[in-house]
């Protein structure tokens, strides 16, 4: 009699910890730059339901059944597609669930020192945000301010790796060049929306 008593109470509780799993909720974050990443393609595996993370890379969705985990296959541009393993626990954690998605930069700071070294500075710019024309703005950079503009092709290159390499080297040109910093407004360099410049003239 106890034994069944206490199976009874065994199930319940199992099926209780299931049921808490009522809604899966969770963050995507960069293990490039540890900032959330919005438009993340989020599939429960082998079910119909998706979603996509907002603009602070939170998402939620209602799992179809009840389970001790779930697999989440994850999906953005510029990250190989990932699986995620999403377990019940977390529906009732005080905190919501940030979950990394993992790669790397072959342009990144490191490339960023070598070119510095080099004395090959780049910096690379968003020409939908350009103030003056690409050839202008290409004069001024290189005879100016010494540096070479690339264009962000975001079919050829993951933003958050040259917001990365950009932070380098206007962190080394502010370093060097201190009072003789020109600033102006450059709203087309990655990373950068407020005041900042390169060399000084």
């Amino acid at each position: 009699m106890r034994k069944n008593l206490l199976l009874l109470v065994l199930i319940a509780l199992h099926q209780g910890i299931h049921s808490q799993c009522d809604t899966i909720k969770g963050r995507i974050i960069s293990s490039i730059s540890f900032n959330p990443i919005s438009g993340v393609d989020i599939q429960l595996k082998n079910d119909t339901v998706t979603t996509k993370t907002n603009s602070e890379g939170y998402f939620h969705f209602v799992p179809t059944t009840n389970s001790a985990s779930f697999n989440l296959v994850l999906n953005s541009y510029g990250y190989p597609e990932q699986t995620y393993r999403f377990r019940s626990k977390y529906c009732t954690r005080k905190h919501i669930k940030n979950i990394v998605l993992v790669d790397s930069c072959s342009i990144n700071a490191t490339r960023a020192k070598h070119d510095w070294k080099q004395q090959r500075v780049r910096l690379f710019i968003d020409s939908t945000r350009l103030t003056k024309s690409l050839s202008d703005l290409q004069r001024e950079f290189e005879q100016k301010f010494h540096c070479k503009l690339i264009v962000y092709n975001e079919s050829k290159h993951f933003k958050e790796c040259l917001v990365h390499y950009n932070s380098y080297v206007l962190k080394r040109l502010r370093l060097i060049f201190g009072n003789l910093w020109q600033r102006e407004r450059y709203p087309f360099i990655l990373g950068k929306e407020t005041r900042h410049s390169c060399l000084g003239g």
